[in-house]
This record gives structure tokens, C-alpha cells and sequence, in this order.
């Protein structure tokens, strides 16, 4: 059987790329709030809020991305244990592309439809009072549900991926002619590693994407009742929403660690990053020798 790797491949960029969106998204929204502490100008607080506002609705769109990519990828890697012999056919890079294209396709038809349905119901109103309210309360409720619905999902798949891959093990081990302790042997480590795998996997999910789904079900009552939070809410919606950050930076971790791939393809993208910043220098050099020469000349 052959390992899954154009597909994986593919669905472990787009991983990437979504973790690293909302993780530029994350950065701007705190660098903005980190500029309106330390204006002192009550017009640029207001437009700077407004930013705040617009970055922080695109990144509750955006972080539906990597759920949805983790998904796709344990979807794949069942696909490739189960049906061995035809995954070829079931799972190509263009049904991949496409599943992603109609998947970001419906993130971001969604997202439009809550701005369409505010403008449609709604008088004009300034940009504090538009991201409020009824828009806040819908777009965050969904996400709650959408991310609680995935969480789930994301841990029966992996349950589903525990069975079908000791199975395989399991039927490995029997079919290979060797003695009933080196069957045991072999079978336990497998076992073992298979066991981590799954537990680091569905760890992520728990540790990370539970709590965010936790954040948008608090945020969404906070805003529907119109109080004002406690010291305990306050503390509860910040650990949970870094938490679900976080998980933007463990994502190249758990799957360098575990796929030999995934570190073939940062030691490639590290080595261009090196070679770039390298032949820039050397041009700058360059070029400062050159207006030397002319500036002496």
C-alpha cells in the first residue's frame, strides 16, 4: 500500500496556510488594540476601533479554515487504510482541490449572507453599532455551533482511524510468518505509536478547538444579554480564545513530528527562506560597493 502523499500533501499546505491566516489576522488585531491604548486622539481611537471591528469578523471567518482542513485530512488518511486499492481513484489532487475550492466557497458565501441579511434588515449605522447586536449574535452563534459540530466530527474520526488502522496492523502481523513473540512484539509498537498519534490528535482538538467553540458560544450570550462581564468571564473568554490561537503554532509540530514528509517540506521552505535572505544581503553588499566605487570615482 502506498503512503497518501499528494493528497496529504496538498491538505497539509492548505492546513498551513489557514493556520498561518488566522495567526497574521490574530497579530493585526493586536497590534490595532495595542495603537488605540496608546493613542491619545479620540477620533483615531474611534476609526482604529472600527479596524479592530473588520479584522476581528474576518478572523472568526477565518478560523473555520483549519477545522475544516484537520477534517479533510483525517477523511483522507481513513480513504487511504480502508479502500487501498481504489483510493487512488476515490481521492485524486484535483477531488482535492476541488473539495477545498467548494469547502472555502461556502465558508465565505456564509460569512457574505450575515452582512447581506444585517444591511437588508437594518437602517445605516456606524461601525460600532453595525458589528453589534443582531449581526454579533447570529454570526457568533453559528460559529459556536459550526465549531462544536466539527470538534465532535473531527473526534469520531479519529476513533474511526484508531479502529480501521490497528486492523490493518492487526491483519499485518498475523499474515507475516514469524514466531508468536516477535508478533507481539512488532504488534505492541505499532500498537503504541498508533495509540500516541490518535491521542496527540484528538488532544489538539479538545485543548484547542473545544475552547474556541467554548469563546463564540460566550461571546454570542455576553452580546445578547448587553451586560457587563464579570472578572471571571472576562479571564474565561481570554484563556479560551489564546488557546484556540495556539493551535495555528502547534499544527506544525504535531505533523512534523509525525510525518517525515511534513519535515522534508519545512526543511525545503526553510532552506528557500535562507537562500532569499542570503542573496539579498549579498545584492545589498553589492550594490553599497558599487555606489562606493562611483561615489570615489
Amino acid at each position: 500500500m502506498r503512503r497518501p502523499f499528494q493528497p496529504l500533501q496538498i491538505l497539509i499546505t492548505h492546513l498551513a496556510a489557514t493556520d498561518l491566516l488566522v495567526l497574521v489576522l490574530a497579530l493585526m488585531t493586536s497590534l490595532t488594540v495595542v495603537h488605540i491604548k496608546n493613542s491619545s486622539d479620540p477620533e483615531d481611537k474611534s476609526t482604529f476601533m472600527c479596524v479592530v471591528d473588520v479584522i476581528q469578523d474576518l478572523l472568526m471567518c477565518g478560523v473555520q479554515l483549519p477545522l475544516v482542513n484537520t477534517t479533510f485530512i483525517l477523511i483522507n488518511q481513513i480513504l487511504a487504510l480502508t479502500y487501498p486499492l481504489r483510493y487512488k481513484i476515490l481521492v485524486g489532487t484535483r477531488v482535492v482541490k476541488i473539495i477545498l475550492s467548494v469547502s472555502y466557497a461556502f465558508v465565505a458565501v456564509t460569512y457574505v449572507a450575515f452582512h447581506v441579511a444585517k444591511l437588508a434588515t437594518t437602517s445605516q449605522e456606524n461601525c460600532s453599532k453595525y458589528f453589534a447586536n443582531d449581526y454579533s449574535v447570529a454570526s457568533l452563534w453559528y460559529l459556536a455551533v459550526t465549531c462544536t459540530t466539527m470538534c465532535l466530527l473531527n473526534l469520531i474520526l479519529n476513533g474511526v482511524l484508531f479502529v480501521k488502522a490497528r486492523a490493518i496492523i492487526g491483519n499485518t502481523g498475523v499474515s507475516r510468518q514469524r514466531t508468536t513473540d516477535e508478533i507481539d512484539t512488532g504488534t505492541t509498537h505499532s500498537d503504541r505509536k498508533l495509540v500516541v498519534t490518535v491521542i496527540w490528535l484528538s488532544g489538539t482538538v479538545v485543548i484547542f478547538w473545544t475552547p474556541l467553540a467554548i469563546t463564540f458560544g460566550l461571546r454570542a450570550y455576553i452580546t445578547e444579554k448587553e451586560f457587563l462581564t464579570s472578572n471571571e468571564m472576562a479571564v474565561a473568554h481570554v484563556v479560551t480564545g489564546t488557546l484556540g490561537m495556539v493551535n495555528g503554532l502547534c499544527d506544525p509540530l504535531l505533523y512534523g513530528v509525525r510525518l517525515p514528509e511534513v519535515r522534508d517540506g519545512y526543511k525545503k521552505l526553510w532552506s528557500k527562506i535562507r537562500n532569499a535572505v542570503g542573496s539579498g544581503t549579498v545584492r545589498q553588499r553589492q550594490s553599497q560597493t558599487v555606489e562606493t566605487l562611483s561615489t570615489s570615482l
